[in-house]
């Protein structure tokens, strides 16, 4: 993570994140399950045409095991503050993740700009970032999910960002996100806040959770 102030202008600043697209793999097992035919975690064992046991991959997470969730967040209020100014706007959250049979979760997202930033000091007009997209990860918990966010692209590649929105990323200190979930459906209260010499980051709002394949 970089953070880098321009102090060249009195009250002007721009706050300037490089966020590092974190790189997920996918691992998988297999077996061939154990003598008397009993299937491992991941095989299933089936007769084969001669009546036999055949050993047969198990689906991948997505397919038929796993459990869809979606999530939205209409209104994100984000801002960025230094000893001498400080600058606001909002977003609009949505992404959508899988859980596995473990109990991880993967999934994907965008969050698009809906009011513009305005600071305590007059701001030149410049193409603003107003789309990004970034990744999800987390795990299951007793009472909900604990959910993660990584940056993954903003747009348009020329914008500036001058507000909070980059605190929700976990390569740049943004913490997960507790969601406690009752049946199909939940809400947590999300609140980010990153700190970086004279800068604070903060972006807040709520998250709602619906079991979209239950």
């Amino acid at each position: 993570m970089v953070i880098e102030i321009a102090t060249t202008k009195p009250r002007r600043f721009i706050v300037a994140i490089s966020l590092t697209l974190l790189a997920a793999s996918c691992g998988g097992g297999g077996g061939t399950g154990t003598e008397e035919g009993t299937p491992s975690p991941c095989v299933t064992v089936t007769p084969g045409p001669d009546g036999s046991p055949t050993p047969t991959p198990c689906p991948a997470v997505g397919a038929e095991t796993g459990v869809v969730w979606k999530g939205t967040a209409p209104s994100i209020a984000t801002s960025s503050r230094n000893p001498e100014a400080a600058c606001q706007d909002s977003w609009s959250l949505e992404f959508t993740f899988e859980v596995s049979a473990d109990g991880t979760i993967e999934g994907q997202g965008t969050a698009d700009l809906t009011s513009e930033p305005t600071c305590n000091f007059p701001i030149d007009p410049v193409p603003w970032i107003d789309h990004h997209e970034y990744s999800v990860s987390g795990q299951e918990t007793a009472g909900g999910f604990s959910i993660g966010f990584s940056g993954v692209r903003k747009l348009p590649t020329d914008g500036t960002e001058v507000a909070g929105m980059p605190s929700i990323y976990a390569e740049a200190g943004g913490q997960p996100v507790e969601i406690a979930v009752a049946g199909t459906s939940g809400t947590g209260e999300a609140r980010w806040r990153i700190e970086s010499g004279v800068v604070t980051l903060t972006a807040n709002g709520t998250i709602t959770l619906e079991c979209v394949s239950c």
